[in-house]
């Protein structure tokens, strides 16, 4: 019974350093050898003259979206 716990615990090691491996390989690449993409900025582009609308969905709405999604998800 304890041998089983040992090598399930040791699989969860295992995957978490692959999925690790998988995620921080390609974000160091990226953070070393990328570049970003510079764009200008151009007084007559027409997208700029729209006026300025405030948020469409209410702040208090995000937080109770948010706090209750997070709970939903970490009950299961």
């Amino acid at each position: 019974m304890a041998n089983e716990i040992i090598v399930i615990q040791i699989r969860k090691v295992i995957l978490d350093v692959i999925l690790l491996n998988c995620i921080g390989w390609p974000i160091l690449f990226l953070f070393l050898w990328g570049s970003a993409y510079q764009r200008g900025f151009f007084c007559n582009d027409t997208s700029l003259i729209h006026p300025y609308h405030e948020s469409t969905v209410p702040s208090w709405t995000l937080y109770i979206t948010g706090i209750a999604l997070n709970c939903v998800v970490a009950s299961r």
